[in-house]
């Protein structure tokens, strides 16, 4: 391994050491192709680069570079120093590709491999932040081993990152999109002049096989938030922080179109993918949509839980668009979409504006969907909606168990399951409710802003084993005294709250113990010592 250096003072005639460092981030990979070794690092001052010899970027072409072996072994890109500010800026500079649409301002576009780019922060591009694209080449794999890890990406009037296979077979694999900031992407028009369209998704990955999309936060963007899509397969989403707000100007007042995170099946059948652990809160939109946006696509073999998912609509929103504020839901753009061995467990869902849960797909398309030790919350007199599938039709098709149910509409006193277009009522129906039913308040601890059980909740120690996670969104572990609770978060039995009403110490003893702090004062300051 050798340690390679970029300093804004440098030139691309000298030889890359720390005493004479290179300039542009374009040089070092062009050196780097033939003369490289895997496990080589590059070093960036801190400093605002571009392409060449100027501050602002066309794309940064990372193609024809390959680290062989395991992730140690890759090429590193990353700031000189921790906390060292490097900024790539790619203002007014425009597209540099064959085609306009393969853009960004870091561009992989074949033969890449074993490459990480930690740390940096791209910002100001009239397409993508980041592009990944096979360009339908044949033979080997073209992408392999990427992985964007703790950047930030701003201003991007289209997707963050943009992974793009063309064809089977898939020749875009093993990408990780990792700790990144992420806000004002897919804004339409330019970064600075956001229009009424908006080409991709804040995060989008279309047609990849091998992928992990984690512990990313995102805000203020266009349309989907994390679109995983067009035959993606063995991958996982989980531990993102999303929080949903319409950009002002940009298209997407539809459901789908503000879906946080979103496994579409359009064209080829998405395969084995995890949504797990995700925090998504916010302003209109849907939080987890599972679907196609083409006829005969779809989904198959989805677990999504340990999810919280807390949405309003917009002040501004017509409840005509009650579909906006959603929990889960399979979107009803095709109908005929295929909706297959899908398990929907362990989830807090509030959607105090719109339906907490809704099954849009026809009954020859839907099997094995299973719901089960959820909490939905919603404000429609109708707690959940099975639009294409009677009751008397589900067996095989939807298996809903042990899930909590509560509706804000009429003081929580009308409770109704709809399937297709026929109303039930739990008093006259529970068993339209599936078996182990709760239509009660789930007693969070706070509605809206913190869904972490209280010891009142009916949700404590009735949740079914059978489809259980071993640990809750907080990482602690499920089981206690043989029994589980429904909803994201287990009680914790061995930290009762201590509530603190004026100024005071409070002093903890021991070890291993998880202390959880909310402020429940308005604008009181907490401080710590």
């Amino acid at each position: 391994m050798t340690n390679y250096y970029i300093s804004k003072t440098g030139r691309d005639s000298y030889d890359g050491s720390a005493a004479t460092p290179w300039q542009n981030i374009q040089h070092a990979i062009d050196w780097l192709r033939p003369s490289g070794t895997s496990g080589d690092v590059v070093n960036i001052a801190a400093g605002t680069y571009g392409h060449r010899g100027g501050d602002n970027a066309r794309d940064i072409n990372f193609s024809g570079l390959k680290g062989n072996g395991p992730e140690s072994n890759w090429y590193v890109f990353k700031p000189q120093n921790p906390g060292d500010s490097v900024i790539i800026n790619k203002s007014g500079q425009g597209t540099d590709s064959y085609v306009h649409y393969v853009d960004g301002i870091l561009l992989f576009q074949w033969q890449c491999q074993g490459i990480i780019i930690s740390s940096l922060t791209l910002k100001n591009s009239d397409n993508h932040g980041i592009m990944l694209y096979s360009g339908g080449r044949t033979g080997t794999i073209g992408i392999s081993g990427i992985k964007i890890d703790g950047c930030t990406v701003f201003n991007c009037s289209s997707s963050s990152i943009y992974c793009y296979n063309m064809a089977e077979p898939c020749r875009v694999r093993n990408v990780t999109y990792c700790n990144n900031t992420v806000y004002n992407v897919n804004n339409g028009g330019s970064y600075n002049n956001p229009t009424t369209t908006s080409p991709q998704e804040a995060i989008s990955f279309s047609h990849i096989e091998y992928f992990n999309i984690h512990h990313n936060r995102l805000t203020s963007y266009g349309k989907e938030g994390i679109d995983a899509k067009s035959g993606c397969r063995s991958g996982s989403i989980h531990h993102n922080r999303i929080y949903c707000y319409k950009l002002s100007g940009t298209y997407g007042w539809k459901y789908r179109d503000h879906g946080c995170i979103y496994c579409d099946g359009m064209y080829n059948m998405n395969k084995k993918i995890d949504i797990y652990n995700n925090i998504i809160s916010g302003h209109n939109g849907t939080g987890i949509i599972v679907g196609s946006e083409e006829v005969d696509g779809g989904s198959q073999d989805v677990n999504i839980y340990n999810n919280y998912i807390a949405l309003k609509h917009h002040p501004y929103q017509y409840m005509s668009d009650i579909d906006s504020a959603s929990g889960i839901t399979t979107p009803n753009d095709y109908t005929t979409s295929y909706i297959t061995n899908i398990n929907i467990y362990s989830n807090s869902i509030e959607a105090p504006d719109g339906y907490p849960l809704s099954i849009n797909a026809s009954t020859d398309y839907v099997s094995n969907v299973v719901i089960k030790n959820n909490i939905f919350v919603g404000c429609s007199y109708q707690v959940f909606w099975i639009k294409n599938i009677t009751a008397a039709n589900s067996s095989g098709r939807v298996e809903i168990t042990n899930n909590c149910f509560y509706s804000y509409y009429g003081a929580g006193t009308t409770k109704i399951a709809r399937w297709i277009g026929t109303e039930y009522t739990y008093a006259a129906n529970p068993e339209k409710f599936g078996t182990g039913a709760i239509l009660d308040l789930p007693d969070y601890v706070h509605s809206g802003n913190d869904l972490h059980l209280q010891v009142t909740s009916p949700c404590i120690d009735i949740g079914n084993p059978i489809l259980i996670t071993e640990y809750d969104l907080d990482g602690i572990l499920r089981s206690y005294n043989g029994t589980y609770d429904i909803g994201a978060y287990e009680y914790d039995t061995s930290m009762p709250p201590v509530v603190v009403s004026s100024t005071g110490l409070i002093t903890f003893s021991g070890s291993g113990r998880r202390i959880r702090f909310y402020n429940i004062g308005g604008s009181t300051r907490m401080s710590f010592s």
